[in-house]
């Protein structure tokens, strides 16, 4: 919340949706929350070998084609993510999307530097 709320004080327009379940799927929350928007970013931090994140592959569907879309894996392996490096993955994506147009990304892994 923290970094969504620093991202609204710089302007950006950006919204959070935060799902507490994946079964039985909230297919109509999620599309009917979906509609209007200019582009989704999933972070996950569960990983299916060979679709990338549980989370994203779920909602990837829903997303129509012509709104941006990237699913972020992210905090795997016990590294928390702190709000500083969300903002930056969150404004990345942002300036991306603004920059290209439409982008289309189903799965970009995060790795933090770790400092010793």
């Amino acid at each position: 919340m923290n970094a969504i709320d620093r991202l609204r004080d710089e302007g950006y327009p950006i919204g959070l949706l935060r799902i507490r379940y994946i079964r039985p799927f909230p297919e109509e929350d999620i599309t009917g929350w979906i509609n209007g928007v200019k582009g989704v970013i999933v972070f996950d931090r569960d990983y299916s070998v060979g679709m990338g994140g549980v989370l994203a592959s779920e909602i990837s569907g829903l997303v129509p084609s012509n709104i941006s879309f990237e699913g972020v894996l992210a905090g795997l392996g016990g590294f928390d993510v702190s709000a500083d490096e969300f903002k930056v993955i969150m404004k990345d994506f942002l300036d991306k999307s603004e920059r290209e147009g439409l982008v289309r990304v189903r799965k970009y892994w995060y790795i933090p530097k770790i400092e010793r």
